[in-house]
C-alpha cells in the first residue's frame, strides 16, 4: 500500500493484513477488496469529538486517513485479481 502523509504530527496507528486495512488497536477494520468497484472508490477515515474512529465525514470531526482504491482493471472481459498494493492511504496528523 502507498502512503501518502498529509500533514506532520502523530498518525493513526495501522496494519495491513491480506485484504483489509486495520486500525488503532483493532478499533475499525475494513477490507478493501470487498469494496473495489469499476470506478475509483475513496474512504474517508475520521475521529469523532469522542475521539472514536469513523468512517466518513458525516459524524467526523478530524480527518485521520483517507484510502483510495483505484478502480477494478480488466483483461480479456475478466477482472484482474485485487491487489491491496495498488491502493493508497493519505494520513493526517493527529492532535493530542
Amino acid at each position: 500500500m502507498k502512503k501518502i502523509i498529509m500533514t506532520e504530527g502523530r498518525h493513526i496507528d495501522y496494519k495491513v493484513e491480506e485484504n483489509c486495512i486495520i486500525f488503532g488497536d483493532d478499533d475499525l477494520m475494513l477490507n478493501l477488496k470487498n469494496r473495489e468497484m469499476n470506478e475509483k472508490v475513496v474512504i474517508d477515515i475520521c475521529t469523532d469529538i469522542n475521539g472514536f474512529l469513523v468512517v466518513g465525514t458525516a459524524s467526523g470531526n478530524r480527518y485521520a486517513a483517507q484510502i483510495e482504491i483505484p478502480a477494478r482493471i480488466y483483461t480479456d472481459e475478466q477482472a484482474v485479481p485485487f491487489n491491496i498494493d495498488n491502493c493508497t492511504i493519505s494520513l493526517w496528523g493527529l492532535e493530542e
